[in-house]
């Protein structure tokens, strides 16, 4: 967000010298009000880490997937292994 305190203290001055010098203080009203008029989700940064999140969980169902698959033969051959034991029984 962009502000007369995140500028001040960005530049290392006093927010008193921004409020003296009214160009800088117009540049930066300016600039906040078109930052608060674009959408935060509009951002590239937002948009690279929603894929990043997305590729994330992707390979995550895949993972899953692969493991259930795993569990359901290894559920497959306790059944039949408890099957053999019995019947010798």
């Amino acid at each position: 967000m962009i502000n007369i305190n995140v500028i001040a203290q960005r530049a290392k001055v006093s927010r008193k010298t921004i409020y003296k010098h009214h160009d800088l203080l117009a540049r930066i009203r300016a600039h906040t009000r078109t930052a608060t008029a674009i959408p935060a989700s509009a951002s590239g940064g937002d948009n690279a880490i929603v894929a990043a999140l997305r590729a994330q969980l992707t390979h995550k169902e895949a993972e899953i997937r692969s493991l259930n698959a795993t569990l359901r033969e290894r559920d497959s051959t306790i059944a039949r292994l408890y099957g053999r034991l019995d019947s010798r029984m």
